[in-house]
């Protein structure tokens, strides 16, 4: 008997009776499956990546808006003490 032959033998038995019950579930419903759960992954991993790149646009809009408002409070203050 050839090597995994037993295995490919019990799964299309096993698909065999599942199809005669009503529950078919082939190799092509599977790797379907598999292909749906890569897709999620996938768009999951872009989400956070966007939600990440947002988070540091955020960072560097707030870290100059402090620079611009020490800029115009020191203005000011120069302004102010002549």
């Amino acid at each position: 008997m050839e090597e995994g032959k037993g295995r490919v033998n019990y799964i299309k038995s096993r698909d065999a009776k599942k199809k005669k019950n009503g529950k078919e579930n082939t190799m092509e419903q599977r790797s379907r499956k598999w292909a749906k759960m890569e897709k999620k992954e996938e768009e999951e991993r872009e989400r956070t990546a966007e939600r990440e790149r947002e988070v540091e646009k955020g960072n560097i809009e707030d870290e100059v808006r402090k620079q611009l408002e020490c800029t115009i409070v020191h203005t000011c203050i120069s302004n102010y003490s002549r």
